[in-house]
């Protein structure tokens, strides 16, 4: 028949690995998503690179600024920013829901509790 206190230490090291890879898990999703925001950072530059070079040489071509043949020429550009906008503030929601689940969960040492046994 097992000893209670090792039933006691199994059971707390049990739910301590399991916080302990609760806590990974979301630390690994949130430097995932982390990764996935900076990607799209870049790739808005990128887009907005494009439309300033489109720009200049819309002004170099025709030495005035016109919105409209702005906008028809960056049209494609301003879509996908719109999109990448979008998906970034829904991975700044990501990413404070799971601080939140971070912070809140307490990985406990157990070599004390394991002493007092």
């Amino acid at each position: 028949m097992p000893l209670p206190n090792f039933d006691n230490l199994v059971n707390k090291v049990k739910d301590a690995t399991k916080q302990t890879l609760d806590k990974t898990s979301r630390t690994a999703k949130h430097a995932k998503l982390k990764l996935e925001a900076r990607a799209l950072n870049n790739d808005r530059n990128c887009k907005l690179q494009t439309m300033g070079s489109k720009m200049l040489e819309l002004y170099q071509n025709n030495k005035k600024i016109d919105g409209d043949l702005i906008t028809s020429k960056c049209q494609e550009e301003i879509k996908l920013i719109a999109n990448i906008d979008l998906r970034l503030k829904e991975i700044e929601r990501e990413i404070e829901a799971l601080q939140v689940d971070i912070d809140d969960i307490e990985v406990k040492d157990i070599t004390s509790i394991v002493k007092k046994d």
